[in-house]
C-alpha cells in the first residue's frame, strides 16, 4: 500500500509509527454518540482501498497480496473502543478506526503525542465522549492533561472543516 497517498487525501490519516487508519467524520457529534464508522466513511474507504489494489473479502476485511487491512466492527452505545481495536490488530496488519478508537489507543500505548495533535487537525475527534469511556483507563490522568490543547486545536480548526464534505 502507498502509505503516502493516505495522507495526501484529505479525509484520511495515518502515522507511519502505527497500525491504524483513521477517516474524517463530517457528521456533527454529541457525547453520547455511537462510536463507529458510518456508511459513508465505510464508502469511502473501500473506493480508496480499491484504488490501491485492494479486494475486499468480507464485510470488514481487503486483502492485497499478503497484506489486509480490516475496518473496525461497530459497537454498542457507550462502548469504548479501545478493546475491539486491540482484538481486532491481532486480526489484520492494518486496522480503520474512528478518530476517537485511534485517539485513545494513541494513549494506551503511550505514543508521541504529538501524532494527537496531527490528528485532531485533520480528524476531529469526539473528545467529551472519549473523556467520559476513559475514566477506568490507566491512562485517564494523560487524557485530562492533553484533552485543552486538542480542544483547543479542534477549536482552531472548526472553520475548515465545516466545508470538508465527505462523499
Amino acid at each position: 500500500m502507498n502509505f503516502d497517498k493516505i495522507n495526501e487525501d484529505k479525509f484520511l490519516f495515518y502515522n507511519k509509527n502505527l497500525l491504524l487508519i483513521t477517516i474524517y467524520d463530517d457528521w456533527f457529534y454529541s457525547r453520547n454518540d455511537y462510536d463507529h464508522l458510518c456508511p459513508n466513511q465505510r464508502n469511502y474507504l473501500d473506493r480508496f482501498l480499491s484504488d490501491q489494489g485492494f479486494q475486499r473479502k468480507s464485510g470488514q476485511r481487503y486483502e492485497k497480496d499478503r497484506l489486509s487491512v480490516g475496518i473496525i466492527k461497530s459497537l454498542s452505545l457507550g462502548v469504548s473502543p479501545l478493546d475491539e481495536t486491540k482484538r481486532s490488530l491481532e486480526k489484520f496488519d492494518y486496522l480503520a478506526v474512528s478518530p476517537m478508537g485511534y485517539y485513545l489507543y494513541v494513549l494506551d500505548i503511550n505514543a508521541d503525542q504529538s501524532i494527537l495533535k496531527q490528528l485532531a487537525q485533520k480528524c476531529p475527534i469526539n473528545l467529551l465522549q472519549a473523556k467520559d469511556l476513559s475514566n477506568h483507563e490507566s491512562f485517564y490522568e494523560e487524557l485530562l492533561r492533553i484533552h485543552p490543547i486538542l480542544a483547543k486545536i479542534q477549536n482552531e480548526t472548526k472553520e475548515v472543516h465545516k466545508f470538508k464534505r465527505l462523499r
